[in-house]
């Protein structure tokens, strides 16, 4: 009674050819598995990740194998670009002291303010206890008035000449 509605697999592996499509599938899981290595080992190295994705792909388990042993790593010229940042940090040109510098500036990696700042703006010394929000034309910073109490101001860019971290 019931039986007869369990599908017979037999029956079924004959009609869909299963075996092919289960062999079909772990090479391509192979083939995807591959190219997401030496992604990972490109990046990892500090490389582009796109051809050596599509080099994964066409060479499978080869290719990450060999890049693995024979890729070099660029961890020197990264080294050398983050003490350039690292010395450049504390005087900026007039040029840089845009948006995106604020932006990288003025949060630390757990999202915290920095701070404090002085900013020249034209002359006028500012000291800022840290810079409150980011916007495209100026930045608001906080300071203290002479009665102790926080201010908020808004600085334009085009009015500083210099940023520095006190």
């Amino acid at each position: 009674m019931w039986t007869e509605y369990i599908p017979d697999f037999n029956e079924l592996r004959k009609i869909a050819d299963l075996d092919s499509a289960i062999k079909f599938s772990i090479v391509w899981c192979i083939i995807i598995m591959s190219a997401c290595i030496s992604s990972s080992i490109a990046e990892s190295k500090l490389h582009k990740r796109k051809l050596h994705t599509l080099l994964g792909a066409c060479l499978p388990l080869i290719y990450p194998a060999f890049i693995k042993v024979s890729l070099p790593t660029k961890s020197k010229a990264a080294e050398k670009t983050k003490v350039e940042i690292e010395e450049d940090k504390d005087d900026f040109p007039l040029d840089d002291l845009n948006e995106s510098y604020f932006k990288s500036a003025y949060l630390d990696s757990e999202g915290n303010h920095t701070g404090p700042f002085i900013i020249d703006m034209e002359g006028e010394i500012l000291q800022a206890n840290f810079i409150a929000e980011v916007h495209p034309e100026f930045i608001i910073i906080e300071t203290t008035n002479q009665a102790g109490k926080p201010q908020r101001l808004r600085v334009p860019y085009s009015k500083i000449t210099s940023c520095s971290e006190a």
